[in-house]
């Protein structure tokens, strides 16, 4: 399994040293923000998803859907959000994760741990929660 991240998704990508690390766009205090990754399976056997664990507080990770590697074919959506699935060989899963700024400013280095029979995947998010000022009418904010 492999990781992706969509950088269009306002707020994601990979780390350029390091490909198991995500950086994620400052978020204010008090303000949920959602990204997406995706894990991709280019095997050619299905991966099952046996465990995953996660060490970041605040926040919800579901399953979104499951498409073939080529996008060509019709997306798998799930209703439950449940993360243990089958990832079938030559397709990618769509995770969203919610995080939820905390009430103060802090700095954040969390991991989300993908176990399979096959391999772990340990993946390391770092983000900040910020305080956001607004000024006048316009709301012009700034960090």
């Amino acid at each position: 399994m492999n990781l992706l991240t969509d950088e269009t998704n306002g707020g994601i990508k990979l780390s350029e040293t390091d490909p198991f690390e995500l950086l994620i766009t400052s978020i204010p205090v008090n303000t949920p923000r959602t990204v997406t990754f995706v894990l991709t399976n280019t095997n050619p056997i299905d991966i099952e998803i046996e465990e995953f664990d996660f060490t970041l507080s605040n926040t919800d990770i579901q399953l979104d859907y499951i498409e073939r590697l080529n996008g060509n074919e019709t997306k798998i959506r799930f209703e439950n959000k449940n993360i243990y699935q089958v990832i079938p060989k030559q397709h990618q899963a769509i995770f969203l994760l919610t995080i939820q700024g905390t009430n103060k400013p802090k700095f954040f280095s969390e991991s989300i741990t993908f176990t399979t029979r096959y391999q772990v995947k340990r993946f390391l998010f770092i983000y900040f929660s910020l305080l956001l000022f607004c000024i006048g009418s316009s709301y012009q904010c700034k960090i």
